[in-house]
Parts: C-alpha cells; sequence; structure tokens
C-alpha cells in the first residue's frame, strides 16, 4: 500500500493540472483566429494593393487575440513555455486549415473578423 501512494498522489496531482488548463471555447477562438490573421497577413506579398489600413487592422486584431487568449490561458494553468508549445503546434494545425481545399478551417473568415470588429 505505501508503494501505491505515491502513485495515487502522481497521478491526481497530474488529472489536477490538466483539468486546470481546460479552455473555454470563446478563448480557444481568440487564439486560433489571432493565429490564422497572423498567417494570412504575413503571406501578403510585399506588392499587394489591399488596403494597408485594412491590413493593418487585422494585423493588429490577430496580436489582440493571441494576447487575450495568453491571458486566459496562463490563468487556466499554462505556463509561459506550455503555451508557447500549443502556440506552435496550433499554427500548424490552423496554417493547414487555411490552406486546405474544401472549407476545413475551425471558424470561417466571418467570425474571426467580428472578434476585431471587421
Amino acid at each position: 500500500m505505501n508503494r501505491l501512494l505515491p502513485l495515487l498522489l502522481s497521478f491526481l496531482l497530474l488529472a489536477t493540472s490538466a483539468s486546470a488548463q481546460e479552455i473555454a471555447e470563446e478563448s480557444a477562438k481568440d487564439l486560433w483566429c489571432g493565429i490564422a490573421f497572423g498567417i494570412i497577413t504575413a503571406e501578403l506579398p510585399a506588392d499587394n494593393d489591399t488596403d494597408q489600413a485594412r491590413v493593418k487592422q487585422v494585423t493588429d486584431g490577430g496580436l489582440m487575440l493571441v494576447d487575450r487568449a495568453k491571458t486566459v490561458h496562463l490563468a487556466s494553468g499554462f505556463t509561459e513555455e506550455s503555451f508557447a508549445a500549443h502556440v506552435v503546434t496550433l499554427t500548424a494545425d490552423v496554417s493547414t486549415q487555411i490552406h486546405a481545399a474544401g472549407n476545413t478551417a475551425k471558424y470561417s473568415f466571418e467570425e474571426c473578423a467580428a472578434l476585431i470588429g471587421l
């Protein structure tokens, strides 16, 4: 029994930290959309004739969404390091989704644009 107690305590601690990292859908959406806006604006050609004020609004809005999501994630138990790792993984997923044919993105442009007042 004495050998089982440390294992049980470890399991309980892991379960507690995992549940502490549950993130509300609203914050997950903020992060997803913020990352998507970052990817989209980074891929615009330097000589594009897109309205630069609109590009700045999307860029700044994306950064704001990521910052807002980061605050929630850190308050929910993520560390700076675990949040950074999560962003790296999510960025790859978001990039795959927004570049895939067949509209596989988790959120639409319209849903994300509404978050930044577009």
